[in-house]
């Protein structure tokens, strides 16, 4: 099934917890197979399942509650009240929060409340980009973007004055005292952008893949969120790493609308996943796509940030939920014990496109096999 069959309108009840099945998902063409260790299944509650995650490899990295970065994708439509309430839900639910270019006022109300405050800056040093990158938990160098109509624009100017990549990692580091720094390759996985991200040093890399369709986004490019995500593994399994330096992190972005499609992206080998629409949706917006800047704001009451971050996280906490019972169902005791060996795929070219066992085969295709 296309990604084009599956839109955010389908799952718009889901989210909002009115529907009593899941909306159609491309995760649906991988199904669970429970781990078992001795004569059976290994038996897990999901009260019990650790869904932490730490932001780094690095000894001591800062570990979040979920595995999830909530996301304002928004291009600055979202208004302050709707700002304000993915601030306190992240807050409240343990989830990192991604921000682009955030400001000052951001920056102090995330340490106010202890957010890991992941904030997105672009190639070039700015007074904003210095200001952001030292009060954030996570620094994002923002390789390629998107542009008004939702197409593909080319690479940015990413390199120094020198030509480095690795130099302005560095930097970044440093500006932002030490945290970790990760790379967008961008919403396709360029695969000589994601070879110059891994090789850079980075703590991480972040490869976004196609979403849902809808009022904002009608045409989708780019690779399949299960494309996404095997593409990067496989990168990252063959990149050559500066020397000292931890595995890189692999958040993937891409339509995430549920906890199944959360564990079975951890499964497949990423470490975070990116929310960005379904937590807008679960604030009240419609995706109309007339909005300009600021004027997203479906609490129209002057306290409705309040209603908004009670909505937004009661659909985290089903998210979480039903991560953890998917994970219990593999027979995972936390979120790292995923592997792709607790997937199956259901067809040939779901088999190709992951590295999962096909179905009534049994095994991987040869072709990742070697």
């Amino acid at each position: 099934m296309s990604v084009e069959n599956h839109t955010w309108a389908d799952a718009v009840d889901e989210i909002h917890g009115h529907a009593a099945t899941r909306a159609r998902s491309p995760w649906d063409a991988l199904t669970v197979v429970p781990r078992v260790r001795g004569e059976g299944p290994r038996v897990i509650g999901p009260e019990t399942v650790d869904l932490t995650s730490p932001l780094s490899a690095a000894p001591g990295a800062r570990r979040l509650r979920l595995p999830i970065v909530l996301s304002d994708d928004s291009q600055g439509q979202l208004s302050p009240q709707a700002r304000l309430a993915l601030l306190q839900a992240a807050s409240r639910t343990g989830c990192a929060l991604r921000i682009p270019d955030p400001t000052p006022d951001i920056v102090e109300l995330a340490t106010e409340l202890g957010v890991a405050l992941w904030a997105v800056v672009g190639p070039r040093r700015t007074a904003s980009t210095v200001e952001a990158a030292r009060g954030a938990a996570v620094v994002e160098l923002k390789l390629l973007d998107m542009g008004g109509n939702w197409e593909l624009l080319r690479p940015c100017d990413a390199f120094d004055q020198s030509g480095s990549l690795a130099n302005m990692v560095v930097a970044l580091r440093q500006l932002g005292g030490g945290a970790p720094v990760f790379v967008d390759v961008g919403p396709a996985v360029d695969q000589a952008t994601l070879g110059a991200a891994l090789s850079s040093g980075a703590a991480g890399v972040l490869a976004r893949a196609r979403s849902r369709a809808s009022a904002l986004q009608r045409s989708v490019a780019g690779p399949s969120p299960l494309a996404a995500v095997a593409a990067t593994r496989r990168a990252v399994s063959r990149a050559k790493r500066p020397d000292g330096a931890p595995p890189p992190v692999i958040t993937v972005g891409g339509g995430f609308k549920d906890g199944v499609e959360v564990a079975k992206a951890l499964a497949m080998g990423a470490d975070m996943v990116l929310m960005a629409t379904g937590p807008r949706i679960a604030l009240g917006c419609g995706l109309c796509g007339t909005c300009g800047p600021g004027e997203c704001s479906p609490g129209a009451a002057p306290d409705g940030w309040r209603a908004m971050s009670d909505h937004l996280v009661s659909y985290i906490e089903r998210v979480s939920r039903e991560a953890a019972g998917t994970l219990a169902q593999m027979g995972c005791a936390s979120a790292g014990e995923a592997s792709l060996e607790m997937l199956e795929a259901r067809d040939y070219d779901t088999a190709a496109t992951t590295g999962a066992s096909l179905a009534g085969y049994g095994e991987p295709l040869p072709m990742w096999l070697h």
